[in-house]
């Protein structure tokens, strides 16, 4: 057994001191040793000689200088001293040695976490676990999901195959797959892996939505409504399935089929405003005036803050012939938006409705400003 290994099972078996003697002999015949410096460093710290640890690992760094275990030690030790820049500095220098050595990576995502260095951390351990495949589907599942709410699909997409390698029956993995793929606008895979989680968990009405939801993104709109119907079966009360679903058949000009889902998602949250504008918009295709100004007032009222919603209401309004109410309702949109066009335009044409000559000139100057290429003929 040569002196390495004598002090290395000195320090495995808890005899640190002997570990230390060994070395200061070994280095006091061989002073230029980076290898006995750099144990002599892990016996120290060991023994709780931080400081001596550290002149230790910089003078084995000093005799080698692309030793790369002696920078990570010494990273280690600046970690435990809560010095974190330098624990860094350390570890990106040994991995810049030895970049493929998994556990550099791995020590460093741990420091990175420990400084409150969260994407950061992520990438290590991301690093390390393609240099060294874990056996453990959870351990890439819980890295997917982290570089996933990081923003990094494609890392986290991955991550979630090397999970279902492992464990094909984890449905979460299979729906985590499809929520990145769809961040990535994949949408085959991601309908292809959020049908799989289906198989598995069929009773989880959540998987629907989402399956409407890539296959309305992806133009499948007959498919997205029966996902969004499955969804429902599951949970009548997901108001934004019946948001979704109402907006799908829109897409599909099924208007009425349109209406009764907005107004279904209506009944569960009355507050949001999007039904009624969707109701609106239904109303206006099938030239239900009265109902369609009904809809875009509900909108308006709730939020009064978006043009769209006044400048239809005043478009159902002209075409129920109701001008002051109609002029009112594309003033308020003007107001929110001065450069809508359209605004402008329908205000003329209703103040000229109610033969107001001069302020109709106006509005039409205003709308020419605005799109002077518009064909007035």
């Amino acid at each position: 057994m040569n002196f390495q290994q004598q002090a290395e099972l000195y320090l495995a078996i808890g005899k640190i001191d002997r570990a230390i003697s060994l070395c200061e002999e070994f280095l006091a015949q061989h002073p230029n040793s980076a290898e006995a410096c750099k144990t002599l460093g892990k016996a120290l710290q060991a023994a709780g000689k931080l400081e001596d640890a550290r002149y230790w690992y910089k003078v084995a760094i000093a005799n080698k200088p692309d030793f790369a275990e002696a920078f990570a030690n010494l990273g280690t030790l600046c970690a435990t001293l809560e010095q974190w820049h330098e624990a860094i500095s350390c570890y990106q220098k040994a991995i810049s040695l030895q970049p493929e050595f998994a556990g550099f990576y791995r020590n460093l995502s741990r420091i990175f976490s420990q400084a409150g260095k969260a994407q950061e951390a992520a990438d290590c351990q991301y690093q390390a676990l393609m240099l060294a495949p874990s056996e453990t589907a959870e351990e890439y599942l819980e890295l997917g999901n982290i570089l996933l709410s990081q923003n990094q699909p494609e890392k986290a997409l991955i991550c979630y195959r090397r999970t279902i390698d492992l464990n094909s029956s984890f449905c979460e993995a299979y729906y985590k797959l499809a929520e990145a793929a769809s961040e990535l606008q994949e949408w085959d895979e991601a309908i292809v892996n959020y049908q799989k989680a289906i198989q598995l968990q069929p009773d989880m009405s959540e998987l629907y939505y989402k399956l409407g939801n890539v296959l309305q993104s992806s133009g499948r709109a007959v498919k997205a409504v029966a996902a969004y119907r499955a969804s429902i079966d599951l949970n009548p009360n997901s108001f934004w399935c019946y948001y979704n679903l109402g907006s799908v058949l829109m897409k599909l000009e099924r208007w009425q089929e349109a209406i009764v889902a907005y107004r279904t998602g209506a009944e569960i949250n009355p507050d949001f405003s999007w039904f009624f504008y969707g109701i609106g918009e239904a109303c206006r295709h099938l030239a239900k005036w009265s109902e369609a100004a009904t809809a875009y007032q509900q909108a308006v009222e709730l939020d009064p803050n978006y043009a769209g919603s006044f400048h239809n209401l005043g478009d159902v309004l002209f075409q129920l012939e109701k001008w002051s109410e109609a002029q009112t309702a594309y003033r308020r949109a003007i107001a929110l938006d001065p450069e809508l066009f359209w605004s402008h335009y329908n205000l003329a044409l209703t103040l000229g409705k109610q033969q107001n000559w001069q302020a109709a000139e106006t509005a039409y100057r205003r709308a020419i400003e605005l799109n002077p290429d518009f064909s007035w003929t």
